[in-house]
């Protein structure tokens, strides 16, 4: 079927030479590179209980982890099993938590470091 060309256009208003499929798949892989990558966080079971506990959190959470309202609130960094359980725990913590740690209110809020296994278990230990 002939169609008449008129300004690059052609009566059926599509582009000459390009697809609507063309321009859709090129659209996605521009909105792929423009968009930011969403991080997702491994979670382990019975993890990320309580009011918030895990909201904002970009760290792996092992088992019985992050337990208690706002516990792991906007956490980066790796929690360990039976770790950060408590009121604001490990809150906005940035460093690697070891098993059994920062079992206390506020026991590792704002942390910067890593902190290894059994350890920052009273309340506001190794917070900053």
């Amino acid at each position: 079927m002939r169609h008449r060309m008129v300004q690059g256009y052609a009566y059926t208003r599509t582009l000459k030479g390009q697809s609507a499929a063309r321009l859709v798949v090129g659209v996605t892989l521009l909105l792929g590179l423009l968009l930011p990558a969403l991080p997702f966080a491994d979670v382990g079971h019975n993890s990320c209980v309580g009011q918030d506990a895990c909201t904002g959190n970009t760290g792996d959470v092992k088992n019985n982890a992050c337990d208690g309202d706002q516990a792991c609130f906007d956490n980066t960094g790796d929690v360990g099993n039976n770790s950060c359980v408590g009121y604001r725990a490990c809150a906005a913590n940035h460093g690697t938590i070891g098993n059994n740690s920062c079992n206390a209110e506020g026991a590792c809020t704002n942390n910067t470091r890593d902190i290894g296994n059994d350890q920052c278990n009273t309340p506001g230990e190794c917070a900053h």
